[in-house]
């Protein structure tokens, strides 16, 4: 009696699997041993091994600045949390934003000097500045804060090489080109460029760019953190 042919088939089937299984295995083992061990030495000896483990999200903590109302709502936008949980916050706070493979820590410590501050003193990783402007109103006046806070945060030598998003917030449809954004805030030919763009190494050259968004515009805010998203370490 003549064996289907899938029957003959099957031994080697399951030696290909085998094969497959003990390849896979064999790779994987380093990091099955690190999950099994880390409650362990999370328990006796303070450590955590999952911070070795390669597929663990990455965590980044932004400092966010600038206009109190727009920049309270940008970290709200962003945010993965119910609003409705927290009410209406003033500063010192923080907010949690999952995107990706990274976990962003949102802080607002308030004004740009104390903020800086706290931040220099609480987080030993400092990731990214987010800086948001209230572009409604185009008038030098308006930028002239946002300007001098701009040039103290690019010349403070602590923050030389951290990666710098400005938010242009404003209400119309019809907002200013990014060009001009550029020259009220004194960033004329200053900016990285949008898209994924390597630095050059050796160089001091910090990520820096100007997106503008609609202050209830989800999708805006989150594009503008994708681009930031490339220069976590």
């Amino acid at each position: 009696m003549d064996l289907p042919n899938w029957f003959q088939a099957l031994p080697f089937i399951l030696l290909k699997f085998l094969n497959w299984y003990f390849h896979f295995f064999n790779l994987a083992w380093p990091y099955i041993l690190l999950l099994l061990l880390d409650p362990l030495f999370s328990h006796f000896f303070k450590i955590e091994l999952g911070e070795f483990y390669p597929f663990r999200p990455k965590a980044a903590n932004l400092l966010f600045l600038g206009s109190d109302d727009y920049k309270r709502s940008v970290i709200l936008n962003l945010s993965d949390e119910d609003e409705g949980i927290f009410g209406i916050e003033t500063p010192p706070y923080s907010r949690l934003s999952s995107m990706g493979r990274i976990k962003f820590n949102l802080f607002d410590f308030g004004e740009l000097r104390t903020a800086c501050r706290v931040w220099k003193d609480y987080c030993a990783k400092r990731d990214a500045i987010v800086y948001v402007v209230n572009a409604a109103d185009t008038s030098m006046e308006q930028f002239s804060e946002a300007r001098e806070d701009l040039h103290d945060l690019l010349s403070d030598e602590d923050f030389i090489n951290v990666p710098l998003l400005i938010f242009c917030e404003t209400p119309e449809p019809s907002y200013p080109s990014e060009k001009e954004l550029c020259f009220l805030l004194g960033l004329t030919d200053k900016t990285t460029g949008k898209g994924r763009v390597k630095l050059q190494a050796g160089t001091n050259a910090r990520p820096l760019e100007v997106f503008v968004a609609e202050p209830s515009n989800r999708k805006q805010h989150q594009d503008a953190i994708k681009w930031l998203s490339q220069y976590i370490k």
